[in-house]
């Protein structure tokens, strides 16, 4: 799934929506630490990203606690 980031060990996910959560998933089971940003304030989000294996959760706005080895966009 994450072939493009294949050895980047912490990936974010921006953008944590309707697809991202399933991205989430399957990053961790690839044995990815996910990291997903979502819409500054959208505290819902961030609590779905955190019970589905994320280790941080934030706004688009803030800076994740470590450095990313890569990042997956979604755009609309």
């Amino acid at each position: 799934m994450l072939s493009m980031a294949k050895d980047a060990r912490r990936v974010g996910l921006y953008g944590f929506g309707a697809a991202a959560h399933i991205v989430a998933q399957i990053a961790r089971h690839e044995g990815h630490t996910v990291y997903a940003f979502t819409r500054p304030g959208d505290i819902r989000s961030q609590q779905l990203a955190l019970s589905l294996g994320a280790v941080w959760a934030g706004g688009s706005d803030m800076a994740p606690p470590e450095e990313l080895d890569a990042a997956v966009l979604s755009i609309r």
